[in-house]
């Protein structure tokens, strides 16, 4: 019997095999034979093979798991194709992101204009890819939004605007009007300058007056004159009263008085109200005429239409025409709260020039954590207590700065341990300060100006390794800046880093060709190099013919004539120099110089003396090198002489 079981499960065997081998399907008991070894799996075959509801069930819950996912998992992509990086929202963000606009929409049908915008931030915050949605609330707070309440609102979407349209021409000029509302004339400047060669008429018009209300008048000229040349967007009347309001300001006699009159007869009229007695702020500033521009700032006050920054020149004119204590009253009882960075910057400037230096403090302090980008508030904090001496409380801030509570603290974290660093040194911590300096090092710095006064700083501290070390890696956030190259020349001569320094000098030279002190530190590297004497020789050359009574201008001359072996021309341009008169390093220089001179002439004995005087700490690799040889030379031929001196006794 159990031969015949054996016999049968084979044969079953066999025949599903054969089954298998053919490609015939399988019975549902052969199915869930499969399943032997695993019964509760084996059951829920059987369920599922032999009871329909149950198959049902299990597909309706399959497409509720995969409706569920498809609803609330952030597949769905959001920005424009080809835009980096990827945005990826929730469906249920596409459906709140149109419930919440409409609601935004009949809000500002209704006249609840401040509530409407607050309900449109909210629909760009689930859906902030949709291009026609960013661009539907920029236009929004173009047309109603308030510039003491929502101005971080507007640079934050504007620019994001602009980033999503790829700078497309259209969004440019409604992001430029959204600035303009918002009197953000710095960031129309900024947005238009890298593509000032191919605006549009409109942006051309928006590009010019904002050159004038960000106080560039000559750059405004030259651009109107652009514009007039070609005929374009001068016909506009915003740009033609701010062309009168340059004709009152910076030019003389008739011109100036058309001008003013342009202005006088503008701020009667309703539609241009605004703009002349904004233009009239400008020309009273640079005027400094105190009474004109407390006049426009008073009706711009009743216009609802003044910022913190009109102000704090009101107080500055104030103080210096000689009503210092009215203006201290009015900074007192100042209500205006900054709109930027740059705002509080400025007022705390003000506080700490009018003698308030724990103002100065609290307003850096409070702004530099209000506003989402702050890294020159927190600069400008640190400089404040830099310029006190308040070392402990600079270390406080360092860490706070870096703190996890901090949204910021990955961009704050060069910075942050660069104040660290500073802290440590002058309470004599030199090791942990060290510390803190290589680790700012190693961080990357995308803000061109902090990576500058960072490693200034560092350099001027004693520190110019981790200062290089700094600059070489973010070599591409200020590459195009010739004060770049020019500090980086400064530290690699400080670490004797020649074909760094040379490299340098050379970049600084080629983006300031006519730059005195570029020529002189490049010909100064090319000689240190001596590799190439008639490159050299033409630098110094044209340096020299600017000016023939500088030192280091002879010295660079003279060494470069003594390479290009014009010995007598060199010798007689170190005679021309008063040695006593030289720092440390030009004496060396002379005396290297003079020693060269001296050798190949023949007169070693001069030459001996010559090289004593030199020191080498201040000479790099190759001039060592060449300045061994020279020594072995004068010691052979004094060995030579005094062999010549026993033979002759």
């Amino acid at each position: 019997m159990l031969g015949s079981d054996k016999t049968c499960a084979r044969h079953n065997d066999c025949r599903s095999m054969r089954k298998f081998l053919r490609k015939e399907p399988l019975s549902k008991e052969e199915l869930a034979a499969k399943f032997d070894h695993f019964p509760w799996v084996q059951q829920l075959v059987l369920v599922l093979l032999y009871d329909w509801r149950f198959r049902l069930v299990l597909l309706a819950l399959a497409l509720v798991v995969a409706g569920f996912a498809l609803v609330l998992l952030p597949i769905w992509r959001s920005t424009p194709p080809g835009f980096e990086p990827v945005y990826r929202v929730k469906m249920i963000d596409f459906w709140q992101a149109r419930a919440l606009r409409r609601t935004a929409l009949a809000e500002i049908a209704t006249g609840l204009t401040h509530d409407g915008i607050s309900t449109m931030r909210s629909a760009v915050s689930n859906n902030p890819g949709d291009m026609a949605l960013v661009r539907e609330f920029v236009d929004m707070m173009r047309q109603y939004g308030d510039p003491h309440q929502h101005t971080a609102m507007a640079v934050q979407n504007g620019l994001w605007l602009v980033q999503l349209s790829r700078t497309n021409l259209v969004e440019l000029e409604l992001v430029a009007g959204l600035f303009d509302h918002f009197l953000l004339d710095d960031f129309v400047v900024g947005m238009l300058e890298p593509l000032e060669d191919r605006l549009s008429p409109a942006l051309e018009a928006a590009y010019a007056k904002a050159l004038f209300m960000s106080r560039n008048p000559s750059r405004f000229a030259a651009r109107w004159a652009r514009l007039q040349s070609r005929g374009t967007a001068t016909d506009d009347p915003s740009l033609k009263l701010v062309h009168s309001a340059y004709m009152a300001g910076w030019t003389d006699g008739a011109s100036a008085e058309a001008g003013q009159r342009a202005l006088d007869e503008a701020k009667e009229n309703p539609g241009s109200a605004v703009l002349a007695n904004r233009l009239q702020l400008i020309v009273s500033e640079h005027r400094r005429d105190v009474e004109t521009y407390g006049r426009a700032l008073e009706n711009l006050i009743q216009m609802r239409a003044t910022s913190l920054g009109d102000h704090l020149v009101y107080w500055q004119l104030l103080a210096e025409s000689g009503r210092k204590e009215k203006a201290i009253e009015l900074i007192r009882s100042n209500v205006y709260e900054p709109r930027t960075g740059d705002e509080a910057i400025t007022l705390a400037r003000v506080h700490y020039e009018f003698g308030f230096p724990e103002e100065a403090r609290h307003v850096l302090y409070k702004y530099a954590r209000h506003f989402a980008v702050a890294d020159h508030l927190w600069l400008s904090l640190g400089n404040l207590l830099i310029a006190r001496g308040e070392w402990q409380s600079l270390g406080q801030i360092a860490l706070e700065m870096r703190d996890e509570s901090n949204p910021s603290r990955a961009e704050l974290l060069c910075l942050s341990l660069y104040f660290e660093g500073l802290s440590e040194l002058k309470q004599h911590r030199e090791s942990t300060a060290e510390e803190a300096f290589q680790k700012a090092a190693q961080v990357s710095c995308e803000n061109e100006t902090i990576l500058l006064k960072i490693a200034a700083g560092m350099s001027d501290a004693g520190y110019p390794g981790p200062a290089q070390q700094l600059l070489l890696k973010n070599q591409r956030v200020a590459e195009n800046n010739a004060d770049y190259w020019m500090l980086l020349g400064k530290v690699s001569y400080e670490l004797r880093d020649l074909p760094t320094l040379a490299y340098a000098a050379a970049k600084t030279h080629s983006m300031r060709p006519n730059d005195a002190v570029a020529i002189q530190n490049h010909a100064a590297a090319l000689l240190s190099m001596r590799s190439m004497p008639q490159e050299a020789i033409a630098l110094t050359l044209e340096l020299y013919r600017r000016q023939p009574k500088n030192p280091p201008a002879i010295l660079n001359h003279a060494a470069a004539l003594a390479q290009n072996r014009r010995y007598s021309d060199a010798l007689r341009l170190l005679q021309s120099l008063d040695v006593s008169r030289l720092d440390e390093s030009d004496k060396t220089t002379y005396h290297l110089v003079l020693t060269e001179i001296l050798v190949e002439q023949g007169d070693y004995a001069s030459a001996e003396k010559a090289a004593n005087a030199v020191d080498r700490k201040f000479l790099f690799a190759p001039e060592i090198q060449w300045f061994d040889n020279a020594l072995k030379r004068i010691q052979t031929k004094r060995e030579s002489q005094g062999s010549q001196t026993t033979d002759q006794g």
